[in-house]
């Protein structure tokens, strides 16, 4: 699965003008200054594709705005998807195929279709992915490493399937 594209408005420090990002193939480099929105991006990113968000969804919307949205264009081998995730005082989560028509509308049909885009089992392990491997928090890549052995085994057991 590849990003191709992402559009935020209202979201964090992206104002109702927003910002969109195209991404190229292979690694993409984030850069800026302290409080650019780079971190920004990434939670984005967590919250539209595995329903993660590092705080709460009240505190995703921009300041002084009512609703904000994240829009993310997605190539998965050949097939191409629109993911919208709407949050504040109007709330939607739809996948869109590459010709406009909604093919999830219901939060758990969305999770069910990252879940097996992802070949994960459960929305749990899907938040785990983000969580351990895509979006890691700083100052945590070596946490799970340092978890029980049964934990550490929940996790990479449930993750070790995913393809990229």
């Amino acid at each position: 699965m590849r990003i191709l594209k992402i559009r935020l408005r209202n979201v964090k420090s992206y104002g109702d003008d927003g910002v969109e990002i195209e991404f190229a193939d292979g690694v993409n480099f984030l850069s800026g200054e302290n409080g650019a929105g780079k971190s920004t991006l990434i939670e984005a990113i967590g919250y539209a594709l595995y329903n993660v968000s590092p705080c709460r969804i009240e505190d995703l919307v921009r300041r002084g705005a009512k609703s904000g949205s994240i829009v993310i264009w997605i190539d998965d081998e050949g097939e191409r998807f629109r993911v919208e995730r709407k949050f504040g005082s109007s709330s939607s989560w739809i996948v869109y195929d590459a010709g406009d028509v909604a093919l999830h509308e219901r939060q758990d049909d969305v999770l069910r279709f990252f879940c097996e885009r992802f070949r994960v089992a459960d929305p749990e392990q899907l938040k785990n992915v983000f969580e351990h491997i895509v979006g890691v928090a700083q100052g945590t890549y070596t946490a799970v490493f340092k978890m029980s052995p049964s934990n550490r085994k929940t996790i990479f057991d449930g993750i070790t399937n995913v393809r990229f």
